[in-house]
């Protein structure tokens, strides 16, 4: 769970719990360090090779914690880092990231999460679809932050930004190669189990000039022995866990993209606040925007021109223009996604 308060900086540590019986920690000089070992069993072997992609990405990632203190930014050009923390971790030698060459540019994908594809749902919530995760090149990591548990939500997504710098991209690649993930593509349908009602969830890794895409469809609900599915799983539930932990602000796109549909009501639609149910809001749609909402299949819009008008709605607001009533989806545009033409 997280927690925020506002106006009080979001300036955290970074807590891994390791599992005791599989690692052991060497308390060394300092009061709140350690060096993070694999405990190997007789035959040499690390013990739970996928519980070990966990302990990477939380070592690597109290790397670039622990001997910095800044600020996170959204600003693709601020020379930014993570937060800092007590403790220094030594790196493990069992993982690592030299030799995994990874893009560095602001827009390349270095590595990304999508969840739900085809999955069973609104329009909205289809065109609105960003990836739960995305890791840039130039370090920066963009999720889900949290929102309110109350209906209705806000209108717009709640995207989040931190900065990680390239040693821990290296080895967050490491623990992905170390999990089988650069190379061939296994068959995910093993174990597939025979539901129809849930969407794919795909992980895309580039590193060494090739991109990856690991596409398993109702991930999680596996029957009978499934190693290339538990694989991916325990490398995306890892990273999710690492990469979230991470202090981060508020992300502010440059654009949005729009879609509508006929909201099925009219302007003359009564509302019976009596009804102890959420009522549907009408709000005018600007003519100064630029955009006509009839029949919007899909409209970039910038991002400045909307920002206050979006953060005043929640999801029961509709938007008319002239006379009719629209339902509008929204989706943030991040850096390297695609845009209209691909939707």
């Amino acid at each position: 769970m997280q927690v925020f308060f506002k106006g009080v900086p979001r300036k955290r540590h970074l807590l891994f719990r390791l599992p005791t019986s599989q690692f052991a920690v060497d308390p060394g000089t300092e009061p709140f360090c350690g060096i993070v070992e694999p405990v190997m069993n007789s035959s040499r072997r690390l013990i739970r090779p996928s519980a070990l992609v966990g302990a990477v990405l939380a070592v690597a990632l109290s790397l670039s914690s622990c001997a910095k203190d800044a600020t996170v930014s959204a600003d693709p050009v601020a020379q930014t880092t993570v937060v800092s923390s007590d403790a220094t971790f030594a790196p493990d030698p069992a993982v690592p990231g030299d030799g995994i060459e990874i893009p560095t540019g602001p827009n390349d994908e270095v590595l990304k999460v999508e969840t739900g594809l085809g999955g069973f749902r609104t329009f909205q919530a289809t065109f609105a679809e960003v990836p739960s995760i995305l890791v840039t090149g130039d370090g920066r990591v963009f999720t889900e932050g949290p929102v309110s548990a109350v209906f209705p939500g806000p209108f717009l997504p709640n995207i989040q930004v931190a900065r990680v710098d390239p040693e821990v991209l290296r080895r967050l690649m490491g623990a992905a190669n170390n999990a089988g993930l650069l190379g061939e593509i296994p068959d995910y349908s093993v174990g597939r189990p025979p539901v129809t009602d849930v969407g794919s969830t795909a992980l895309t890794l580039v590193a060494n000039g090739k991109t990856y895409v690991h596409d398993a469809y109702a991930l999680g609900m596996e029957q009978g022995d499934a190693p290339a599915r538990k694989a991916l799983k325990d490398f995306i539930e890892a990273a999710r866990t690492a990469l979230t932990a991470l202090p981060s602000e508020r992300f502010l796109p440059a654009t949005y993209l729009l879609a509508t549909r006929d909201a099925g009501i009219s302007t003359d639609s009564t509302v019976d606040p009596t009804s102890g149910e959420p009522q549907p809001r009408l709000q005018l749609w600007p003519g100064d925007i630029g955009v006509d909402l009839k029949d919007l299949t899909c409209a970039p819009v910038e991002a400045s021109k909307v920002q206050a008008l979006f953060g005043k709605a929640d999801q029961m607001t509709y938007f008319f223009q002239d006379s009719g009533v629209y339902s509008l989806a929204v989706r943030p545009v991040l850096p390297g996604q695609p845009g209209c033409e691909s939707l």
